[in-house]
């Protein structure tokens, strides 16, 4: 067995020892093994300034022209509303839209609400909550810090969804006085790891990063009603849909414009077509050094550093006349 003691980097210039590892399989020094009784040891020196100079050189990795556009949060301390604890660094209360709902010894959550819209179902609400699990032994038994997204959407009745508590941190079905399972066209998603963080320092710095660059709710961000013939589709919080009529002389009856929070796709299909029918194809950016700083082409979509990103992209989209699109496209 080591009993070497390993340190947990905190701060810039600041270490703290970890509880000696008890696990004969346990890894190098250079990775932290989370504390069953509390999510990390943190100095209780901490200081929000000193987080966002590690948040700032992790946002750094990203492009510098999403970095500066307006459709991110930018990227420093807060000046009010800084939540503490003994056992967590200092958080703030609020990134751009996002809202602390809960921290402890388990979870760190971050949730907004806005709407959910629909051309089957109408018009309803939405909570979309990004869940840190610090020392949950289901997700963390890895020895992994993990990142996730929940969300919750409701057509029935869909102000009660919109208006529920978004502190809440159970999982998003229950919500009072609506039975989201029950009801046509809603649905509850607890998505798959998106981040894994090795230290639990590292963890928290990626989730700050992350909400700079995740805007919410999405539709205040999106064109909701472009005036160039494309139509929204459907707006939920990790998914924003527009179609519009392909080009009279085109083999295909419409254009689909798809934006997730990894990538955007532009596809061609007909109207009884599935998609595994359809022709996808990276979005055009029309030979923009700016737009194209933010993305990476593949052969049918166009990969994302961060959500901020697919919302410049498909606005710049929709400012387009759809022949146009298809005219800068190899469909």
């Amino acid at each position: 067995m080591n009993s070497e003691q390993h340190s947990l980097t905190t701060f810039k210039g600041q270490t703290q020892q970890q509880p000696e590892s008890t696990d004969s399989s346990s890894t190098s020094s250079s990775k932290s093994t989370p504390n069953r009784d509390t999510p990390g040891i943190i100095n209780s020196n901490r200081n929000i300034d000193a987080l966002y100079e590690d948040v700032a050189d992790r946002a750094a990795e990203l492009p510098e022209e999403l970095r500066e556009h307006s459709v991110t949060t930018p990227v420093s301390p807060p000046s009010t509303g800084i939540a503490t604890d003994p056992e967590l660094p200092p958080l703030p209360i609020s990134v751009g839209n996002w809202k602390l709902a809960t921290r402890g010894k388990k979870h760190v959550i971050y949730a907004s609400d806005g709407k959910a819209i629909s051309s089957d179902y109408g018009n309803g609400g939405a909570i979309h909550r990004i869940r840190l699990f610090l020392n949950d032994f289901g997700y963390n038994k890895n020895y992994k810090y993990q990142r996730k997204a929940e969300t919750v959407v409701g057509y029935t009745n869909g102000h009660k969804i919109r208006n529920a508590s978004i502190d809440s941190t159970g999982v998003l079905t229950n919500i009072p006085g609506h039975d989201v399972m029950k009801n046509t066209g809603d649905r509850s998603t607890a998505y798959p790891c998106e981040y894994e963080s090795e230290t639990f320092y590292e963890a928290i710095v990626d989730l700050l990063v992350h909400l700079h660059f995740t805007p919410t709710p999405v539709q205040n961000y999106v064109d909701h009603d472009p005036d160039t013939k494309w139509e929204l589709v459907t707006l939920r919080p990790r998914y924003v849909q527009w179609k519009a009529q392909a080009p009279s002389e085109f083999k295909k009856d419409e254009l689909k414009l798809s934006l997730k929070p990894e990538s955007v796709t532009l596809r061609a299909l007909n109207k009884d077509e599935n998609l595994p029918e359809a022709i996808s194809t990276p979005v055009p950016t029309f030979d923009t050094p700016k737009l194209e700083s933010m993305c990476e082409h593949t052969e049918s979509r166009t990969n994302l550093p961060a959500m901020s990103a697919g919302v410049v992209l498909c606005n710049n989209i929709l400012s387009q006349n759809p022949n146009a699109v298809t005219a800068s496209t190899d469909i």
